[in-house]
């Protein structure tokens, strides 16, 4: 049910990027600024666009902005149902002078959830706790985060990067396109991982991997699981990492 659910998920971000790219063009201005922002607590995070976004740990209450003064005021930042919102105004598309990038700070104390749709990222400067985690890409953005949960969920759709360390018992990671999974650096003692198409996943895995790829993605793996199931359709391979 709960990966039924991120799919879900995952198509209404994917959409409302799509919205969001249709619309007015806010060029920068090449003067840069920092402000920060008043929010009530949250536990999922949702960030839509281009922006750069870093987690540390920290209080919520506060975030913090940098970037062109006038494209800061076309960046929303909301709490809905427990849900930071992070993404641009309806109707404009921003544009920051070369070389330039809108960045947020987030404090985290407790996260489950971290969505991204578009090209921006989500960098994680300390470990997340919570028993279960989903980690949702659309698009080609990237998602970099510690973890040590029970389960994880990651969904990527598009060219998109999730890379992860740490520990989680149980892994559930389903592909399509051309993403990349990284994951030699998270210990998982069960993993299922799903492709269609020519996305790649590698993983680190001690009791049982559950492997199926349509296409021509790989699966690479790390450990000596003591089950392997594997379903393969098309020129993809699972592979065992020698390194």
């Amino acid at each position: 049910m709960k990966k039924i659910i991120a799919l879900i998920i995952l198509t209404t971000i994917s959409t409302h990027y799509t919205w969001a790219q249709w619309g007015k063009n806010i060029r920068g201005n090449g003067q840069e600024t920092t402000t920060t922002r008043q929010t009530s607590a949250y536990d999922q995070i949702n960030v839509s666009s281009s922006f750069d976004v870093v987690l540390f740990n920290g209080e919520e209450g506060k975030i913090e902005l940098q970037g062109e003064s006038n494209l800061l005021t076309y960046v929303e930042t909301q709490v809905k149902s427990g849900q930071l919102i992070i993404r641009p105004r309806s109707g404009v598309q921003l544009k920051p002078s070369w070389g330039k990038r809108i960045q947020l700070r987030v404090p985290v104390k407790q996260i489950d959830a971290l969505r991204l749709s578009g090209s921006g990222s989500i960098v994680c400067t300390t470990i997340l706790h919570d028993p279960s985690m989903e980690v949702i890409i659309s698009g080609s953005g990237d998602i970099n985060v510690d973890l040590q949960c029970t389960e994880l969920i990651a969904v990527i759709s598009g060219s998109g990067s999730i890379t992860a360390r740490g520990t989680a018992t149980r892994s559930n990671i389903n592909l399509s396109g051309s993403g990349d999974f990284k994951g030699f650096d998270l210990s998982t003692k069960i993993t299922e991982a799903i492709i269609s198409g020519s996305a790649d996943v590698s993983v680190s895995v001690s009791d049982l991997l559950s492997a199926k790829i349509v296409g021509s993605g790989d699966i690479y793996y790390r450990g000596n699981p003591k089950k392997i199931d594997s379903k393969i359709v098309g020129s993809g391979d699972l592979i065992k990492s020698r390194d």
